[in-house]
């Protein structure tokens, strides 16, 4: 497993947007543990990356932000 928190510089100093996300990187193998964390969280999707046997749960809704922190 792999993982990041990235929050994205915005494009324009008059506008501060953030689009922070969290991410996992699970082997192919792992994939119904990502599915699982999914039903958890709620506000998550999963990105499947065949050429390298991963699959990437992402998290950048707000409100699921909040409920992983919590």
């Amino acid at each position: 497993m792999d993982g990041h928190i990235w929050i994205q510089k915005s494009g324009s100093m008059s506008i501060k947007r953030h689009n922070p996300r969290f991410c996992i990187t699970f082997h192919i193998k792992n994939a119904p543990l990502a599915i699982k964390l999914i039903r958890i969280i709620e506000y998550s999707h999963i990105a499947y990356k065949a050429k390298n046997n991963a699959c990437v749960l992402t998290v950048s809704e707000v409100k699921g932000l909040v409920k992983i922190i919590n």
